[in-house]
């Protein structure tokens, strides 16, 4: 991930040529629109199910979305000890240590599905349940630091592999079981989603 300082003082410009702007206002810190509908709040999403019938974010902003929350995430992460980073919310609930395994856990399945929405006719993808993950991929074990690089590293190939795609590419569709009909424009919308909940359950726990 290469990033382009923007002279504010607040990070980057941009991420491999991918504009923050559209997503980002450096001024006030904020990666994502408010008003989010989806209620896959954690701990753990809990499986998937319908939200939208179609993407609320074009394509320049998704993209720009998809980059700005590592800026985000890393700002987060910038002298915390690794206490802040194991403490649980304040109502109990994930902590940094659970939020980005989970990040990460997700980003690979996206790459899975993005891979076979472009290499297959029409595919069925299989809806899943993380509710235990956090169990059963032992996430408090992991290393806070080294799983947010993970997720960078995913999230930087991703944005790299989608920015070149035509059109055409992003039309293509799917069926998501229990969401049903889906387009890659459309999971590419959700995946930003899903960033704006597990950002502002972080900001909760860290701020």
């Amino acid at each position: 991930m290469h990033a382009t300082a923007d002279g504010t003082g607040c990070g980057a410009s941009s991420i491999d040529g991918v504009p923050l702007t559209a997503a980002w206002d450096a001024s006030a810190g904020d990666a994502f629109p408010t008003g989010s509908d989806r209620t896959d709040v954690g701990p753990g999403d809990g499986g998937e199910g319908a939200t939208r019938p179609a993407p609320t974010r074009d394509r320049a902003t998704i993209l720009s979305a998809l980059v700005a929350v590592l800026v985000d995430f890393e700002r987060l992460l910038e002298g915390k000890s690794q206490e802040a980073l194991t403490q649980p919310s304040h109502d109990g609930g994930w902590g940094m240590v659970e939020i980005l395994p989970h990040m990460r856990d997700w980003e690979e399945i996206n790459h899975q599905r993005i891979a076979r929405i472009l290499e297959e006719d029409h595919p069925t993808l299989e809806s899943l349940d993380d509710s235990l993950w956090s169990i059963e991929h032992d996430y408090s074990s992991q290393d806070p630091h080294k799983t947010f690089e993970q997720f960078r590293d995913l999230r930087s190939a991703l944005v790299a592999h989608v920015s070149d795609l035509d059109d055409e590419a992003w039309a293509r569709g799917a069926v998501l079981e229990g969401t049903g009909e889906i387009t890659l424009h459309w999971l590419l919308d959700d995946i930003c989603e899903h960033d704006v909940v597990h950002l502002a359950q972080a900001r909760e726990v860290l701020v």
